[in-house]
């Protein structure tokens, strides 16, 4: 499932909300599944016009899986329009969602995108501390996915920081012509739709942004 386009997944959300007779629980988490895929989708737009719905239906419920699922893509928000401090904070205060729920993919991938934030902010010291914390605790769990997701993510900041060394160690055979390039980590998140069951990755250049591929 993590090859389908967010235009896809949308889709798919729209389409399980248009079943009748949702459970609230089921409901919260396809709100929050359709305005995750909005924003790392770029449709930005599109998802600050449904933003009131899916609030309205994910605080509905008492699940805080389907909060944090909300409010995690909700701090990309301000990042597509450069507003890098709001999208700390709110990272911030999703992670904290986080560790009530049993989302532990969703976990990592906010403490990366803090990473993001961090060096968006030119906070490299701290962003290569989070990034360094990400890998000691995938490696500690045995999570492969999120080693790869935090290696790469530290990699990148080395590069933005002219440490070329480091940088090339990190990143060297991880992207080329056959391989694919994730334009997003945000994109590859869980789903919180019940019916999207996926395995999970995660990638790379760059947070979401007004230029997602």
């Amino acid at each position: 499932m993590f090859d389908l386009s967010p235009e896809i997944r949308a889709d798919k959300a729209r389409a399980a909300l248009a079943l009748p007779d949702l459970d609230t629980d089921v409901r919260a988490s396809l709100w929050a599944s359709l305005f995750h895929n909005l924003v790392v989708g770029g449709r930005l737009e599109d998802a600050l016009a449904i933003e009131p719905k899916a609030r309205e239906a994910v605080y509905a419920s008492a699940n805080k899986a389907s909060w944090f699922a909300f409010e995690l893509p909700e701090s990309a928000v301000p990042y597509q329009m450069s507003d890098f401090g709001r999208a700390l904070e709110l990272v911030t205060a999703a992670e904290r969602r986080g560790l009530d729920s049993h989302d532990d993919p969703r976990k990592r991938l906010a403490h990366n995108f803090r990473a993001w934030i961090l060096a968006a902010l030119d906070r490299f010291p701290e962003a290569l501390q989070a990034a360094d914390e990400g890998v000691a605790a995938a490696q500690r769990d045995r999570q492969n996915w999120a080693l790869r997701v935090f290696e790469t993510s530290r990699g990148r900041q080395h590069f933005q920081m002219g440490n070329l060394a480091e940088a090339m160690t990190a990143l060297e055979g991880r992207f080329g012509p056959t391989k694919p390039t994730w334009s997003s980590a945000l994109s590859t998140l869980p789903p919180s739709s019940p019916s999207e069951n996926c395995e999970y990755t995660s990638a790379t250049n760059g947070a979401p942004s007004k230029a997602l591929a």
